[in-house]
């Protein structure tokens, strides 16, 4: 994958400006996916739907400005719910997310990269309801249980912080689920940038916002992702 070069001076205007950037959304409903059960550091078993989850954004500043219109995006935040009334979300680079336990640089590049194979085809209305579902799990164990220093080896929706329990009712999950979750993961380690954000509130589900449109929107994309990396 090429990797959009920018100067100095750009990233610094742009990533300064995305910092205190903001959109205004609700939850609007679900779009392709399936319903699955889970458990989190061993408490009770919960379901979810997994999958995509369509937004409403109404407002935005900076870069958020050009997002207004509905948006299917991915939940980042296990812990929390979507909310049904509008309110407002940070823009702020992966490694800064989720706001109940940030997910750190690591795991931030590993999302850049399964996005950065399977974007904009997980944002496009009408794909598989099993590959979305698995790309909404893949996430999650990412986010949870990704460890950076061992690699795609720490990942097991069978064992581990975040376990996968049933999809659809089933305990046993179909081959073409598990080879969706093989292939996802599998990205993990060509080290790209991406136009992907984190859209964050502290009392509503934070949410991955994947900025598939080129030209500004995507060098401001690219100019928080290059912020994250510039920090550490």
């Amino acid at each position: 994958m090429m990797k959009t070069i920018l100067t100095a001076a750009a990233i610094a205007t742009i990533a300064g400006a995305a910092s205190a950037d903001i959109v205004t959304m609700k939850f609007l409903g679900t779009g392709a996916g399936q319903n699955v059960k889970w458990r989190l550091n061993g408490g009770s078993e919960t379901s979810t739907f997994a999958g995509q989850l369509r937004h409403d954004i109404t407002s935005g500043t900076g870069i958020g400005a050009d997002w207004v219109g509905e948006h299917l995006t991915y939940c980042t935040d296990i812990y929390q719910y979507v909310s049904n009334s509008y309110k407002t979300f940070d823009i702020v680079s992966l490694d800064t997310a989720p706001n109940s336990n940030p997910m750190g640089a690591g795991r931030a590049q590993a999302l850049y990269d399964v996005f950065s194979i399977y974007a904009p085809m997980v944002i496009e209305a009408g794909i598989n309801n099993e590959f979305a579902a698995a790309f909404q799990v893949a996430i999650w164990e990412i986010v949870t249980d990704f460890n950076p220093g061992v690699g795609v080896s720490s990942l097991n929706v069978d064992s581990g912080n975040f376990k996968l329990t049933k999809v659809n009712g089933s305990s046993s999950r179909s081959a073409a689920f598990n080879n969706h979750l093989t292939d996802i993961f599998g990205a993990i380690g060509v080290g790209a940038a991406t136009n992907l954000v984190a859209l964050t509130n502290g009392g509503a589900q934070d949410q991955l916002f994947y900025i598939p449109a080129p030209g500004p929107l995507a060098l401001a994309g690219t100019g928080l992702f290059m912020l994250a990396r510039r920090r550490r």
